[in-house]
């Protein structure tokens, strides 16, 4: 099962074209044209149906690690669980924190609309499009997961380095090497204002939050701490986490 989920990591860029009703993703595998039998060792090879795709994204969502019932009884849990898989750097255990599979089944182009005031297709997929639903949710959530590791392991993570053709990289990749993350410790978790608690949006309510609480994280590391603010959701009675975003 992991190894599947690595898979569909490599595969993302295959299907990030989100514009498009499936599979009318133009120039790629799946570029909109009839059905093509081909010659191959005297058999036909027939053109994967819609059906095969659908079975593809079926196995894929399976594929996706979730909590098991009870997990996550508290914010403060699955905001530990999630810190302690990036210190693992267990990219692939880390969607157990996230409501991947939850946001493929339920958000839909209409609750971006609400959320955002506006219609998108460039940026949000298509209700016809599971490629693209897929790929979304999974990037959505492995980029939350990137930023935070980031944050931790470079004091710059926004900085450019100019350096000339041919230059030997190793410094500049020494800090991204893993080695302060085994000194990572949760140094302190904190609800923001719990007397007055966020509400929820229209993508909230489709991924079935009932309760959403802010927290801001303060990470120690070897010499010197970074702080995180998260908000966190109640779904179907486990807290998930719903974003991270790095603080100063």
């Amino acid at each position: 099962m992991r190894s599947m989920v690595l898979a569909l990591v490599g595969w993302l860029s295959v299907a990030s074209c989100a514009t498009h009703v499936e599979p009318k993703c133009g120039g790629g595998a799946d570029a909109a044209a009839p059905p093509v039998r081909l010659e191959r060792n005297g058999a036909k090879v027939a053109r994967a149906t819609r059906e095969a795709a659908t079975d593809f994204v079926a196995r894929s969502l399976a594929a996706i690690p979730r909590p098991t019932a009870g997990q996550f009884d508290s914010p403060e849990r699955v905001l530990r669980f999630l810190f302690e898989k990036v210190a693992s750097r267990d990219l692939v255990g880390s969607l157990v924190a996230f409501p991947v599979v939850e946001h493929f089944e339920r958000v839909r182009l209409k609750d971006y609309q609400e959320y955002t005031g506006g219609f998108s297709p460039k940026n949000y997929p298509q209700d016809d499009a599971p490629y693209g639903r897929l790929g979304y949710s999974l990037n959505r959530y492995m980029a939350t997961y990137r930023e935070v590791s980031l944050r931790i392991l470079s004091d710059d993570v926004d900085g450019v380095r100019s350096l000339p053709p041919g230059s030997d990289l190793s410094g500049a990749l020494r800090e991204l090497d893993g080695s302060r993350l085994g000194a990572l410790r949760v140094a302190s978790l904190q609800e923001l204002e719990p007397e007055s608690r966020p509400q929820l949006n229209a993508v909230d309510r489709a991924l079935g939050v009932t309760e959403k609480r802010c927290f801001t994280a303060r990470i120690a590391l070897e010499q010197r701490t970074v702080g995180f603010t998260s908000f966190v959701g109640l779904i179907a009675g486990d807290w998930r986490v719903l974003s991270v975003v790095p603080v100063p």
